[in-house]
C-alpha cells in the first residue's frame, strides 16, 4: 500500500483521470443512437472496451523474482518475490512483498488483452467506487507470460501496473 500511495500521490500532477466504465455496463455497450443520427465511432479505452469472461492460458498461478537490477525503471524497493493469480471467475490476487496481497477483478477483451479493474488496494484512489482500470497485452513463451500496459491505469494505480508488467510470470 505504501508504494501505492506514494506512486499515486507523486503522479497525480500528470495523470489526467478519465471517467470508467461501471460495473452495471462491463461489456462497455453504447445505446441506440435516435433516429436519424449517426454515432461517431469512439476509440477503444479502458470505459468503453468490450470484454468478456476471461478463458485462455493465461488463467491460472503465476510467480517471478525481481532483482534490483530488473526493478530499475520502477520502484526498486519492489525486487523479491511476485504471485498473480488469475482465475476462471474474473477475480485475480496479486501479491509482491512490498505491498503485500490485493485482490480484484478483470475480463478478457479481444486482441490478447486483459482489463483489470476494481482492485483492493486501488480503489482506495477512486473512493472504493472502482474507478481504477487499465487494460494490458499478455504474450506467452512456453511456461512464461508477458503483461504489457497498453492504456494507462486511470485512478492513479501505478502499484498494480509496476506488480504485473516488471515481471516475467512462470507458471509451476
Amino acid at each position: 500500500m505504501r508504494l501505492r500511495l506514494t506512486m499515486a500521490i507523486g503522479a497525480i500532477g500528470l495523470t489526467v483521470l478519465s471517467a470508467c466504465g461501471s460495473a452495471d455496463n462491463e461489456q462497455g455497450a453504447a445505446t441506440a443512437p435516435a433516429s436519424g443520427t449517426t454515432r461517431k465511432a469512439v476509440p477503444a479505452s479502458a470505459a468503453n472496451l468490450p470484454t468478456t469472461r476471461p478463458g485462455g492460458p493465461f488463467i491460472g498461478k503465476w510467480y517471478a523474482r525481481l532483482t534490483p537490477e530488473q526493478a530499475v525503471g520502477g520502484d526498486v524497493r519492489m525486487a523479491g518475490k511476485f504471485r498473480l493469480a488469475l482465475r476462471a471467475d474474473g477475480t485475480y490476487t496479486t501479491f509482491q512483498e512490498l505491498d503485500g496481497e490485493s485482490d480484484g477483478h478483470y475480463r478478457m477483451a479481444t486482441g490478447n488483452r486483459l482489463v483489470f479493474k476494481q482492485d483492493d488496494g486501488c480503489d482506495v484512489f477512486t473512493g472504493r467506487r472502482g474507478g481504477s482500470v487499465g487494460v494490458y497485452r499478455w504474450s506467452m513463451n512456453g511456461s512464461h507470460m508477458k503483461l504489457t500496459s497498453i492504456v494507462p491505469e486511470t485512478g492513479g494505480c501505478t502499484g498494480r501496473t509496476e506488480s504485473l508488467v516488471m515481471p516475467v510470470w512462470q507458471r509451476r
